[in-house]
């Protein structure tokens, strides 16, 4: 009974709770079916009404509380919010409910604005908006089928969309719209359709939905790409829909889908015939179509390519064959005109022209578009026609109709073949005497095909003949390597080309640029003998008699038994003073040459031989035959003005003056009857002789003869070249430099280059100072005479006077390696000048010694009776022009002064000096009025350095410490002080060499504060740089405090006598331009009873050379300084130092700088400029510190700086010296003067 009541009881709850479940799902299904349609109120009412019966239930809090926060239901939202995380914490909605709440009233804002860019159909733009708005919780269930359906139709959405809906779907399984969106968003993907399609198909059985579903599922099923596998689908749909052809089309598709899947897969491999059956038995598929259309397609293009291919390798025939066996287009008809040009082209070649044009003229109407085809080989064609019969006419005779022939195949010529017309009508040109026609017409060709052998052959020959050779080399040049075997021979060209310019050079007395060029020919053709011939004979007038010997003996080698040749040799030998032997050549000539110089020289040489040993007589003591000898010849050279010119001078030796006059004068009377090589061999003695007078006269006359040989104007000018030269050194001697230059103007307008002219004009400007031109003069000089020691001495003083120590050297090796004379006193004195320069002198005197010993030998030989032949005509062709050598005895001088210059600078010297330096500043403070007195000896120490003792009494005067300036003195006791002064005498050892100095001394005796002061310091160069260090302990000499000390009133302590102990590093590259230059330098700062400090500085600048003349040299350049101290210590109370002492400081500045030296020398500088520096706060007591400071400041202002000094030599060795000096910055000013007094060295 119990039991059965029991049974009761439970059946009777079970019930109540299945009935309640029912209850609830009804509502929740309800609840989904509004939100599905977007009807947000009754949605509301329901998921209400599930809270009535479910009040936990986690759906109905979200959906609700999301209801409450968009109707600004805040309060109600969060407490459905609390509910949902204490029932759910992990229900997705609690996220979706926190952005609702987040958002508050602005949600439907926002949601609107999303829904009308949707609406106006920017759906990319809405997605993002929905996505802003939702955030990553995702739509609240209201509003989750608006935001998928928006997103699946956005880029990039489509997954997304698919998955929500999904969910959708999974939590309202019953509502049929979540299942449709779904089904077609799958219908949107290929790889989703089919899945879509399923959905749709049982969605269409659907009342409410059914229509839609179906139109959708009709879409889907035509969207499909037809396989077998879908077959079924399409019958699914046919089955309640029958007639619906498209669909039942897209059945057929289907069916054939793998009958067309394997006609293309037989496509693929190849297999035409198999492709062609299956597409036939797919009937009017559009694929199968396609497919058969894609067959023609290959078998029509496997065609063509057959027939290209045959094209390709040349079988016509077969080529023609395929084309014609498909339907034509526009493939097959260029298939076909290719065929009728190549055929156009082996007719060309036959010459068969008339059907060549016919076969192109039926390729033009096959493809009248393609012009490339036919076009050109038809132009080709009509040309070739051309020439063929040109050659023709030419063969019978008619140059006429040729040349009409050839001018019209030109014409109309393709631009690569005229060329072959232009040839062909050149050589037609030069056959019929019309060479500028011809030569037009080749260069024509040239500019077309620039290698082209025939013609670059012709036109060189055209040149060679008309003798153009600057322009036939060229052309030769390049036939070399065009067809070498064509070609003129290597070089030739060149060389003659070269030896022409050379005979031009020779004329204007160019011999440098004439002995170039004749090198650059015989480098060109080692063969040609008349390079040697003009290269041999150039050579001996520029005295390389070296060279000449070793031209001669190649020109020997080439062509030994060349009168000219032997002529040349006769030459050589007379140049080296051999004239018997040269005159036995000319002797030995047959037949004997009729060369008036060739003659002049051998009756020369046949007189000279005989003077000689007539003079011997005479030394030895037979002086009445020597007479006798010397009357015989006179009367041999009656009527022969150049031999009796000869003998004049051979008298002149004997002692005999007045009969060296009357015979001068009486060849001079004569030489106006005389032939012209006459005229030129007396214009010769008397410039031998030295008669400038007469010599004038003649070389007039000489000059207006318009009838004189290129060989004779060469000569003469070379008289009137040693004339001016003369003329213009004894005018430099006198000190008219003007007139000496104005002596070498008219022969330098005539022969710029000579090297006689130029070394003369060198000497001038050397001596007026100019030694930039000079040196330039005289390097050029050298170029054309290297042993011109007279332009070697020149080239290396101008270079050390220019600064350039370096070409200095090499000038001198190169003379003394390549002239082989290690023991010429002239070389020995120019090394003993650049080491004098350098700062050594111990080594300039050692050299200047031994030049003086080989010196006095010159002396002695050249004391000795001349044994040569006397007064050597400058009408001969090749004699050689004398490089200029000192006398031996002038040479001696010189030395003997360089060696007086040198111990001079050595001699002990005495010295003194009288300065006043004056600082303005504040009195007792910063002003200072400092006076000095000085003497000093000079001892020197060998020739390696001198060393200097100084003794100097100093004064120094502050003035009086103002009682307002009281507190700032000192420990700033109230009260001024009496006179700041001091009398000290200073001591100081200086020792100085090349590249040491060395000083030691001490503060001034007499001062409060003793201390030691000097330095060290080693300079030198390294290459082009000059380095100097220097480590030294000096006095600050700023202040009173800094240099003397002073006494505090308030204590009596002294404090001050600042030292500065550290280094310097100065570099600079002096060249002569200018110079570039910088500094570094630090060291602390020490005193009595005063903080120490630190200092760092550096700078630099440079220095360019705007002038130089007679008044000196101009410089102008930049510089600057940079400084800095560790502390600032420029004020006077006790622990500072009393010296400007900035934390920063710059100072920039242009300097231009004047100096001289010499006997009246000066040095000014002028440095306008602007300074900035910055100063820290100092504490008034550094030492003591209680707290005070002195207030820093940053300031800035113009400077400027001056200096001069003037000294003046006043004889006897005293040298008088005036200097002065100014600064003024915005820091302070300073003023300084000084007279010196100097006599002794230096």
């Amino acid at each position: 009974m119990h039991r059965a009541r029991a049974l009761i009881i439970v059946f009777a709850a079970l019930a109540s709770a299945a009935a309640a479940d029912d209850l609830l799902g009804g509502l929740v299904r309800n609840a989904w079916y509004w939100q599905a349609r977007a009807r947000s109120d009754k949605a509301d009412d329901a998921w209400k009404q599930v809270l009535e019966v479910a009040p936990d239930n986690p759906e109905a809090l979200a959906a609700v509380g999301g209801f409450n926060a968009r109707a600004g239901r805040m309060q109600q939202a969060r407490e459905m919010l609390s509910r949902l995380e204490r029932v759910a914490p992990a229900h997705p909605d609690v996220a979706v409910l926190r952005r609702q709440i987040e958002l508050g009233p602005r949600f439907v804002a926002l949601l609107s604005e999303a829904r009308k860019q949707v609406h106006e159909g920017q759906a990319a733009e809405g997605a993002a908006k929905y996505r802003d708005l939702f955030g990553p919780a995702g739509p609240p269930g209201d509003l989750a089928l608006e935001y998928y359906q928006t997103v699946g139709g956005a880029p990039g959405g489509w997954q997304e969309a698919r998955d929500g809906l999904r969910r959708l779907v999974r939590r309202a399984p019953g509502e049929v719209r979540y299942r449709l969106a779904l089904a077609k968003l799958l219908t949107y993907r290929d790889e989703t359709r089919r899945e879509g399609v399923g959905m749709l198909a049982v969605l269409a059985r659907d009342p409410t939905i059914g229509k839609d579903a179906a139109t959708s599922w009709r879409q889907a099923l035509l969207w499909l790409s037809p396989t077998d596998r879908d077959v079924p689908l399409f019958r699914e749909w046919l089955k309640a829909h029958p007639r619906d052809a498209e669909v039942a089309r897209h059945l057929e598709r289907a069916r054939n889908a793998a009958i067309i899947r394997d006609g293309f897969a037989a496509l693929d491999r190849g297999d035409l015939r198999e492709a062609q059956r299956l597409f036939d038995l797919a009937g009017n598929d559009p694929d199968a179509v396609h497919g058969r259309t894609l067959i023609a397609g290959r078998r029509a293009a496997q065609a063509k390519k057959s027939g290209f291919a045959a094209l390709e390798r040349g079988d016509l025939t077969a080529a023609e064959a395929y084309f014609r066996s498909i339907p034509p287009d526009a493939d097959t008809r260029l298939g076909l005109a290719l065929v009728l040009q190549k055929q156009a082209a082996q007719a060309s070649r036959k010459e068969d022209f008339q059907r060549a044009r016919d076969l192109l003229e039926r390729a033009r109407r096959l493809a009248p578009e393609r012009r490339d085809v036919w076009e050109r080989q038809l132009q080709s064609v009509v040309f070739w026609s051309r020439l063929r019969d040109a050659r023709i006419a030419r063969d019978d005779g008619r140059d006429n109709d040729a040349e009409a022939s050839l001018r019209a195949a030109i014409d109309g010529a393709l631009p690569e073949e005229a060329w072959h017309a232009r040839l062909a009508l050149a050589n037609l040109m030069m056959e019929s005497g019309r060479p500028g026609e011809a030569e037009a017409n080749l260069r024509a060709v040239l500019g077309a095909v620039p290698d082209q052998p025939v013609a670059l052959r012709a036109l060189a020959s055209l040149l060679v003949r008309q003798q153009r050779f600057e322009e036939a080399i060229p052309l030769n040049d390049r036939l070399l390597k065009a067809a070498p075997q064509s070609a003129y021979r290597s070089g030739w060209l060149r060389a003659e080309s070269l030896r022409a310019a050379a005979a031009k050079s020779r004329q204007a007395h160019d011999l440098l640029r004439a002995r170039e060029q004749l090198t650059q020919a015989r480098d060109a053709d080692a063969s040609d003998v008349w390079v040697l011939h003009d290269l041999t004979n150039v050579l001996l007038q520029l005295n390389a008699l070296p060279e000449a010997e070793n031209a001669l003996a190649a020109l020997l080698r080439a062509a030994p038994e060349l009168p000219e040749a032997r002529v040349t040799q006769a030459r050589v030998l007379a140049a080296r003073r051999q004239d018997v032997q040269a005159l036995a050549i000319l002797r030995a000539l047959s037949p004997p040459p009729r060369d008036p110089a060739v003659l002049a020289l051998r009756r020369r040489l046949e007189f000279q031989v005989r003077i000689p040993p007539a003079l011997e007589l005479a030394i030895t003591g037979r002086r009445e035959e020597a007479v006798r000898e010397l009357e015989a010849l006179e009367a041999e050279a009656r009527g022969q003005p150049e031999l009796v010119a000869q003998l004049a001078v051979a008298w002149s030796k004997l002692g005999n003056r007045p009969k060296a006059v009357e015979l001068m004068r009486d060849a001079m009377a004569r030489a106006p009857a005389a032939t012209r090589a006459a005229r030129l061999e007396l214009a010769s003695t008397l410039l031998d002789a030295g008669d400038d007078a007469f010599l004038g006269e003649i070389l007039r006359g000489l000059e207006q003869d318009p009838s004189l040989t290129p060989t004779e104007r060469r000569s003469l000018g070379e008289l009137r070249v040693g004339h001016a030269v003369r003329l213009a050194d004894r005018q430099r001697d006198e000190g008219n430099l003007k007139g000496a230059e104005a002596s070498l103007q008219a022969a330098l307008r005539d022969y710029p280059r000579d090297p006689l002219l130029l070394g003369a004009l060198a000497r001038a400007r050397e001596q007026d100072g100019d030694s930039d031109s000079a040196h330039a003069l005289y390097l050029e000089v050298l170029r054309s005479i290297p042993d011109d020691s007279d332009a070697l001495r020149g080239a290396v003083d101008t270079a050390i006077a220019r600064g350039d120590l370096d070409e200095a050297r090499a000038l001198l090796r190169s003379a003394g390696a390549g002239a082989g004379r290690p023991d010429d006193p002239r070389l020995l004195q120019l090394a003993a000048h650049l080491a004098e320069r350098e700062g050594d002198d111990p080594e300039a005197m050692r050299l200047l010694r031994r030049a003086s010993t080989l010196a006095r030998t010159e002396i002695f030989r050249s004391a000795q009776f001349p044994q040569d032949g006397i007064g050597r005509a400058l009408a001969v062709e090749g004699t050689p022009r004398r490089a200029g050598q000192t006398d031996p005895e002038v040479l001696h001088a010189q030395i003997a002064r360089d060696m007086q210059r040198i111990e001079s600078r050595h001699r002990p010297a005495i010295g003194g000096d009288f300065a006043v330096r004056q600082r303005q500043g504040e009195q007792g403070l910063s002003a200072l009025t400092e006076v000095r007195g000085a003497a000093n000896v000079e001892v020197p120490i060998a020739l390696v350095g001198r060393l200097t003792l100084r003794i100097s009494e100093v004064q120094l005067d502050a003035g009086p410490v103002a009682v307002s300036a009281g507190p700032r003195f000192g420990t700033g006791a109230p009260g001024g002080t009496g006179p700041q002064r001091a009398l000290g005498t200073e001591l100081h050892a200086i020792y100085e060499s090349r590249h040491f100095v060395g000083d030691v001394g001490v503060t001034p005796l007499g001062f409060q504060v003793l201390a030691a002061v000097g330095g060290v310091r080693l300079r030198g160069n390294l290459g082009p740089l000059f380095i100097s260090a220097e480590a030294s302990s000096r006095s600050v000499t700023e202040s009173f405090v800094s240099m003397a000390s002073a006494r505090d009133p308030a204590t009596g302590k002294l404090w001050g006598g600042v030292l500065l102990q550290g280094g310097r590093l100065d570099l600079s590259l002096n060249g002569r331009i200018g110079s570039i230059y910088g500094f570094g330098e630090g060291g602390r700062l020490i005193g009595l009873r005063v903080l120490d400090n630190t200092r760092f500085a550096g700078g630099g600048g440079a220095e360019l050379s705007v002038g130089a003349g007679p008044l000196g040299e101009f410089r102008f350049g930049p510089s600057f300084t940079s400084l800095t101290f560790q502390n600032n210590e420029r004020f006077f109370t006790f622990g500072h130092g009393g010296y400007f002492s900035p934390q920063r400081f710059f100072h920039g500045a242009a300097v231009l700088r004047w100096q001289r030296a010499g006997t009246l020398r000066w040095d000014a500088a002028a440095e306008p400029g602007y300074d900035w520096y910055q100063e820290a706060h100092a504490l008034v007591f550094p030492l003591a510190p209680d707290g005070t400071f002195y207030a820093g400041k940053t300031a800035d202002g113009f400077s400027f700086n001056a200096r001069a000094f003037l000294g003046v030599g006043i004889g006897g060795g005293f040298e008088l010296g005036l200097s002065g000096a100014m600064q003024r910055a915005p820091e302070f000013r300073e003023m300084r003067a000084a007279i010196i007094l100097r006599a002794g060295g230096l």
